[in-house]
């Protein structure tokens, strides 16, 4: 949506990322990956889940 606030509905995706491209905050890097970069899209609703449509879409955003 644009003109949205960053925001993850469940938590799941904020460890997720933080897995992969962990930063260096505490003075030790951390996550497989911590110079990469992430972009992130919300396509699941924590409690609703989703359609295969909002995935596809969320995919599609990304790919552009």
């Amino acid at each position: 949506m644009v003109g949205s606030k960053p925001h993850d509905s469940d938590t799941h995706g904020t460890h997720c990322a933080g897995t992969l491209v962990g930063g260096d905050d505490s003075g030790r890097y951390i996550g497989l990956a911590p110079e990469a970069r992430v972009a992130a899209a919300l396509v699941l609703n924590s409690e609703e889940g989703g359609t295969d449509a909002q995935i596809l879409a969320g995919i599609d955003w990304a790919v552009q």
